[in-house]
């Protein structure tokens, strides 16, 4: 379906971080490499556009030893076009006293892309990065934790 209507860019997964795992590692032994490899293979002979996988930002920010190096080459191991993420990254370790800058959010996104997404990128082959989810709740305390209060009614 997605060949015949011309998509130009098709994710093969959301946010499934114990099933999107090539290498073995951390907290979960298990991967599926070669099963996802067939995925990309199958997938690859019925569509001729770009492919993807969304992964979750905290599984990038996550301790090494959490996941282990499942997400470090997910993108090169299945041999993905794109490196898609939900860039639902926490902003401040603890809520700030006031509204942050422009400029003080602009140096904790540039911290994130240091830190998190150009060695994401130079381990998976230089593959371009596209946020496919980004987003806040409605509350300051989503500058700490990006889904936070998300179920509380909005005040009237």
């Amino acid at each position: 379906m997605a060949e015949s209507e011309g998509v130009v860019l098709y994710s093969l997964g959301t946010e499934t971080e114990r099933l999107f795992r090539t290498r073995s590692g951390g907290y979960w032994p298990n991967n599926y490499g070669n099963e996802l490899r067939a995925m990309v293979k199958a997938v690859r002979e019925v569509y001729s556009g770009l492919l993807t996988y969304d992964i979750l930002a905290s599984q990038l920010t996550a301790p090494n030893d959490f996941y282990g190096p499942a997400s470090n080459y997910l993108f090169h191991d299945m041999g993905l076009d794109v490196i898609g993420v939900s860039a639902y990254f926490p902003l401040y370790d603890s809520v700030p006293s006031a509204v942050p800058s422009v400029a003080s959010l602009e140096k904790k996104w540039q911290n994130i892309f240091d830190t998190y997404l150009l060695p994401q990128k130079a381990r998976n082959d230089g593959l371009p990065i596209l946020f496919l989810e980004c987003g806040y709740v409605d509350s300051i305390n989503a500058l700490v934790n990006p889904t936070a209060d998300e179920f509380q009614s909005a005040p009237s």
